[in-house]
């Protein structure tokens, strides 16, 4: 019955006004979704539109003429080609039998179907970074930011639909850093190494729990079947200083094994502008103390990865995963200090200039065995070795002055050394049962140690400084977490999937400050449900809602109850009480002709960990902090619409409306906020004749919050450009070409007025070259996780 449906379905589509050409394609009764379907002019075999099958084998294509001939070309690998007969005007094929090709190897078919920029899922969305010019052209931070409800913070930090704690995967395995870290890396990472990104707002339970706001999961450029395959390119640019990232990636495949491996450099050099006014009450009067200053940071940096697989039989395959990199941020920040005021009796101006020297480098080992039953079933097990570390070197002369006289300056340094060794077993098993069940379950654990030295001087110059042993500290941290999940889905009926899992984890952790002789201990257990259901409510409509539970754990260096010196005015201390936050979130999604979504979601962190501030105007002083306060409430509507204007112009439009709520007592006032806000992107793609293409794209982000730092409304244009000749493809892109792009805002919560601005780098031409090298398909590297899924990123560079 419904293959009678479908049938009369299409052949009654012909009787509209539009002009097309559609069918089923099927293959032994079954469906064949995604299926290449290419329709070319009869009379010189000139390509003229593609489109792909849905999940159902349905295709529709539109004429552009009625009095022109035309054929269909359909191409699926691991079936044999199909080539209508020639027809004019509307045509209905029915169902299309594709027989398999046993014969056909997988390097034989090249085919060349351009993706949308968007693509919808049960549990967030797809971005394919190649149908872009711009975001190819640019670095990966580029690319997260034309997301649709993410938002890149000044920090790096990402922010998705409101929500922060975004966590970052790199083919579903974990990044291996903290935020500092991971800015560096998604900013001198080149875009058109990535293949797509795939969001998931509410991830299942075989991933980690951790992740309050969701997970982003960047997938890297693969190739298919038997030989060599590489790619080599770069990108190139410039705005106020250099940028340059080369890099090459290889893949051999052979019947037994299949070796593959990466390098990379990057020296890129920029700079910001910003500024922080801070008003403290002293002797029952208001100062000001207004500070501009200008950094310029050089980031270098190279690395290198290598695997190997090994395939035992048809089953089974072994395989070793190795990463090594490293790299350093350098430069130095002069600022002026401008008093007013009563705190200017003692000084009126501080020239102050710091300069940094930041390092990090560290090694990734992973053992994978993978058996491959069959019917669904198949074993995994993972096991980890990482070793990682950073340091810190910092340096700060204030020199003060009055009336133009030089008063007795102030120096001080900060010398950081970080050691992290990580260890992590992990097995997962699935198997079909009961015919239509697919259950899932696994098991992990995790060990971490972490060292931590700092050491403190301070002086009048560099030559007298000595250690200030109430700021240098010795910390040590151990954390053991032991995981367990069971997941079970069934397609209930053509319309009906539904999964559902628990995670339950069981955290230990210890905490141990040497220089006073102490030890922090916590230890708990959660239990994460996930639910995900999807129903096809007709061809061209579905709908899809998800329940989750997620945890976002302390940093390790969060837990260090040292205070350290930032700046002049600024100190930084740890919290060795602070308790992990838990969010639970419920997401609604609508999507259309699978090309239009909405979606409706809503969340609430239990305990959110906080940037605090405590201002003592007496001391000249803000001590910053992280707390647990009192519960977060987000919730949000997201679209994301594309407009075919004409068939050489495709718009994308997508938009976010959201409320924050965040309100909690402390010890020293009340801190929070109630926020209704909207964020909007646009990209706009304009195909020339010759395969050209040309790219504007821009956004635009209304009042936000981030931590308790308001941030006003700002916005971005960028335009840029790409063509491809045969194994050579060229994308450029001039980022904020119109040097719109600056940030106000600041902190306004109790004692504390400290508005604030911040200026990027703008006007930033980048040119990205990438070569392909040997056969145009070889087999990729197995798509496979590491255990070490969430640890890193809380590990402080």
């Amino acid at each position: 019955m419904r293959r009678i449906l479908i049938i009369t379905i299409v052949l009654l589509s012909n009787f509209g006004f539009s002009q097309k050409v559609n069918g089923i394609i099927q293959s032994n009764t079954e469906p064949i979704k995604y299926a290449n379907i290419l329709l070319y002019q009869s009379k010189d075999s000139s390509f003229v539109e593609a489109t792909l099958s849905d999940t159902l084998g349905v295709f529709s294509i539109e004429l552009p003429s009625l009095s022109e001939s035309y054929y269909l070309s359909i191409q699926i690998i691991g079936y044999e080609n199909f080539t209508s007969e020639t027809f004019r005007g509307n045509k209905s094929f029915g169902i299309i039998n594709i027989k398999l090709d046993k014969n056909q190897r997988l390097d034989e078919v090249n085919i060349n179907v351009s993706k949308p920029l968007f693509e919808k899922t049960g549990r967030g969305m797809i971005v394919n970074i190649g149908t872009s010019p711009i975001i190819s052209s640019g670095s990966t931070q580029d690319a997260l930011e034309k997301i649709p409800g993410v938002t890149v913070n000044i920090d790096g930090g990402l922010t998705l639909k409101g929500n922060e704690n975004v966590r970052i995967y790199i083919d579903g395995k974990p990044t291996y850093m903290d935020l500092k870290d991971l800015k560096n890396l998604l900013e001198n990472t080149p875009a058109n190494e990535i293949e797509k990104i795939e969001v998931f707002e509410t991830p299942p339970s075989k991933f980690e729990a951790a992740g309050n706001a969701g997970i982003i999961n960047i997938i890297r450029k693969k190739s298919k079947g038997l030989g060599y395959k590489g790619y080599m390119g770069g990108n190139i640019g410039y705005g106020n200083f250099h940028k340059l990232s080369p890099w090459i990636y290889s893949n051999y495949r052979t019947k037994k094994t299949n070796v593959y491996g990466s390098a990379w450099y990057y020296n890129n050099k920029s700079d910001q502008y910003t500024t922080e006014d801070i008003l403290m009450n002293i002797n029952n009067e208001f100062s000001t103390f207004y500070n501009s200053g200008h950094r310029v940071s050089n980031v270098l940096g190279s690395g290198s990865r290598v695997g190997v697989d090994y395939f035992l039989d048809k089953k089974n395959t072994v395989g070793y995963l190795g990463v090594i990199y490293e790299g350093k941020s350098i430069g130095d920040e002069p600022s002026s200090i401008s008093v007013t005021g009563p705190a200017k009796d003692n000084y009126d101006f501080i020239e102050a200039v710091q300069k940094f020297d930041y390092g990090w480098f560290g090694q990734t080992h992973n053992l994978n065995f993978k058996r491959d039953i069959g019917k669904g079933e198949y074993l995994n097990i993972d096991l980890d070795f990482i070793k990682r570390g950073n340091y810190n070197k910092t340096s700060t002369l204030n020199e003060y002055f009055i009336q133009d006289s030089a008063l007795t300056p102030n120096f001080f340094k900060q010398d950081g050394f970080t050691n992290n060794l990580i260890g992590v077993s992990k097995i997962d098993y699935a198997k079909t049962i009961f015919k239509n069940w697919s259950f899932e379950t696994g098991a992990k654990a995790s060990w971490v140690r972490t060292k931590n030295d700092f050491k403190a001087y301070i002086g009048e110059s560099i030559e007298d400084a000595t250690e200030d042993l109430n700021q240098s500290n010795q910390f040590h941290y151990e954390e053991a977490i032991y995981s367990g999940y069971v997941v079970m889905a069934k397609k209930w009926s053509d319309k009906l999937n539904l999964d559902a899992g628990i995670r339950i984890e069981r955290t230990n952790t210890k905490g141990i400050s040497q220089n006073i002789d102490s030890t922090y201990k916590n230890n708990y257990t959660n239990i994460f449900p996930n639910v995900s259901l999807k129903y096809q409510i007709t061809k061209n409509h579905n709908l899809s809602l998800a329940l989750t539970s997620r945890i976002k754990r302390p940093a390790y260096w969060q837990l260090n109850p040292f205070t350290s010196q930032v700046n002049q005015f600024i100190y930084s201390t740890g919290n060795p009480l602070l308790q992990p936050q838990i969010t639970d979130k419920i997401n609604l999604s609508w999507g259309i002709k699978n090309s239009i979504f909405f979606s409706l979601s809503a969340s609430q962190t239990l305990g959110i960990m906080t940037n605090v501030i405590e201002q003592i105007d007496s001391l000249e002083r803000q001590i910053h902090s992280i707390q647990n306060l009192d519960d977060f409430y987000n919730f949000n509507f997201n679209s994301s619409v594309p407009i075919k204007i004409k068939k050489w112009w495709l718009v994308n439009l997508s938009g976010t409306l959201y409320n924050n709520q965040l309100v909690s007592k402390v010890d020293f006032g009340t801190l929070g906020y109630k926020l209704s806000s909207f964020n909007f992107k646009m990209q706009q793609f304009i195909t020339f004749p010759k395969k050209w293409k040309f790219e504007i794209s821009g956004f635009y982000n209304h009042d936000s919050y981030w931590n308790i730092y308001f941030v006003e409304p700002y916005y971005q244009i960028d335009i840029g450009g790409s063509k491809k000749f045969k194994n050579l493809n060229i994308s450029f892109s001039l980022k904020d070409f119109l040097n719109i792009r600056k940030s106000y805002g600041g902190v306004f919560q109790n004692n504390i007025k400290m508005p604030n601005t911040y200026k990027p780098e703008s006007r930033i031409l980048q040119v990205n070259i990438v070569y392909t090298l040997g056969k145009k398909e070889v087999k990729s590297e197995r798509k496979r996780k590491t255990g070490s899924e969430d640890i890193l990123e809380r590990v402080k560079e």
